[in-house]
C-alpha cells in the first residue's frame, strides 16, 4: 500500500479523513470543556425561534466586552458579566394584572436597598464614602430629578413613621419633617 490519502490529493477518501479528523477534534474539545457542553445543551434546549435572537445578543455582548477589555486601561472603565442578567423580557398580553408582579419586584428591591443601607451605615468608612458619593451624585442630576427624589424620600419617611406608630414597642426614631406630599 502507498501513502495515506489526504484532502490535498482530492480523493473522496482524503476528504473523508479530513472530515473525520475535524469531528474527532470537536469531540475531544467537547469532552474536555464542561461549559461548552452546557452551552451547546442549552442552545439545543431553547425554542428554535429564539435561537437567532439570543445568538445575536451573545455576539453583540461579547464584542462589547472585548472592546471594553481593549480600552479599559486608557478609559478607566471596564465591563464584567452580570450574573443577574435576563435574556428574556416579560410580556403581558393577557388579562393578568402585571401591577402585582411589579409590586413584588419593587418590594423586593426596596427591602434589598434598606438592608444594604443598614450594612453601609454600620461601616463608618463605607458610610463616609456613601455620603460623599451622594453629594457628588446631586451634581449629576437636574433640579426636577432632585425634586422627585425628595418627594419619594418624604414618602419613605412617612412610611417609616406609619410603621413606627403601628408598633407601640418600637424604638422612637425621632420626628421627621415632611415638606412635600
Amino acid at each position: 500500500m502507498g501513502e495515506e490519502p489526504t484532502a490535498r490529493d482530492g480523493t473522496a477518501l482524503g476528504h473523508l479523513q479530513v472530515t473525520l479528523e475535524a469531528a474527532l477534534h470537536l469531540l475531544r474539545e467537547l469532552a474536555d470543556d464542561d461549559l461548552l457542553r452546557r452551552m451547546i445543551a442549552t442552545f439545543h434546549d431553547m425554542p428554535e425561534g429564539d435561537r437567532p435572537v439570543l445568538v445575536d445578543v451573545l455576539e453583540r455582548e461579547v464584542k462589547s466586552r472585548l472592546l471594553s477589555q481593549a480600552t479599559e486601561d486608557s478609559i478607566g472603565q471596564s465591563t464584567r458579566p452580570n450574573p443577574n442578567a435576563r435574556l428574556y423580557i416579560r410580556s403581558f398580553e393577557s388579562g393578568f394584572d402585571r401591577r402585582a408582579l411589579e409590586h413584588d419586584d419593587m418590594r423586593i428591591a426596596n427591602v434589598r436597598t434598606m438592608q444594604a443601607s443598614a450594612v453601609i451605615r454600620g461601616l463608618p468608612g463605607m458610610y463616609a464614602i456613601w455620603k460623599d458619593a451622594m453629594r457628588a451624585a446631586m451634581d449629576e442630576v437636574d433640579d426636577a430629578t432632585r425634586v422627585i427624589f425628595a418627594e419619594m424620600l418624604g414618602h419613605i419617611l412617612r412610611c417609616i413613621d406609619e410603621k413606627q406608630a403601628s408598633e407601640p414597642d418600637a424604638p422612637a426614631l425621632g420626628p421627621h419633617k415632611h415638606s412635600r406630599s
